[in-house]
């Protein structure tokens, strides 16, 4: 058989995301959906304006019960 393909955890995937620079992103959220890059960008931008509205990682990832 083939390599076995290493699935990620949400937190890496997370986590790898948040180093992205601001033109990969973009590249990303095109590869991704073009209809919703522009909604997505903008919602980015006023989360960097607000950082103390923003969940934690464990908060973002927490199972919902």
């Amino acid at each position: 058989m083939g390599t076995p393909i290493k699935k990620l955890d949400p937190v890496e995937v997370y986590r790898a995301i948040q180093e992205f620079a601001d033109e990969e992103m973009e590249t990303l959220l095109l590869l991704m959906d073009k209809d919703l890059t522009q909604e997505i960008l903008l919602r980015r931008e006023e989360a960097k304006s607000k950082p103390e509205d923003l969940l934690s990682e464990e908060e973002f990832f927490k199972p919902q019960i």
